[in-house]
């Protein structure tokens, strides 16, 4: 790819995070689905792609802060959906892990928010759909191709 190419990709990949989420996170993030917040449906989805983490891997992975992100496992734990486990070599580093009620609620918010972005999407015509799911569809396919920078990644959830 030409150097241009590349600076104008780089600089399309950045600009869309922030229309998708103006478009369609920004409205769901006042969610409580199922009791869960759309920030704690951040922490479970990292847990379930990533596996056990640290709560500094955590606070790196999910790019918030290690203060609200002890009180987000703090809530999540209350409620069964994360659970803490001491390292066997280090007592002092806790590995954070989602359980089988957070893959089950998890699941059930993406359910959720999936019928509030289908609300949002009515406006969207029949051409334009097709068009954004051939997209959508061929961006993942690309980037399946490049690694997540994580050794020992696991995809739990799907």
């Amino acid at each position: 790819m030409a150097k241009d190419e590349t600076k104008n990709l780089a600089y399309m990949l950045f600009d869309i995070v922030p229309k998708l989420r103006d478009k369609f996170f920004i409205p769901l993030s006042t969610a409580h689905i199922n009791e869960v917040t759309v920030r704690q449906s951040d922490v479970l989805l990292t847990l379930a792609h990533k596996g056990p983490l640290t709560m500094t891997e955590l606070a790196d992975v999910a790019g918030i802060s290690n203060q609200l992100l002890t009180s987000v496992v703090n809530s999540l734990e209350e409620q069964k959906y994360v659970i803490r486990t001491p390292l066997p070599n280090n007592k002092r580093t806790i590995k954070i892990d989602i359980t089988e009620m957070g893959v089950d609620i998890l699941a059930d918010f993406r359910d959720e928010a999936c019928t509030e972005l289908i609300k949002m999407l009515k406006i969207v015509n029949d051409d334009d759909s097709e068009e954004m799911i051939s997209l959508i569809t061929r961006l993942f396919e690309i980037l399946d191709k490049y690694p997540d920078g994580r050794e020992n990644s696991v995809k739990r959830f799907e």
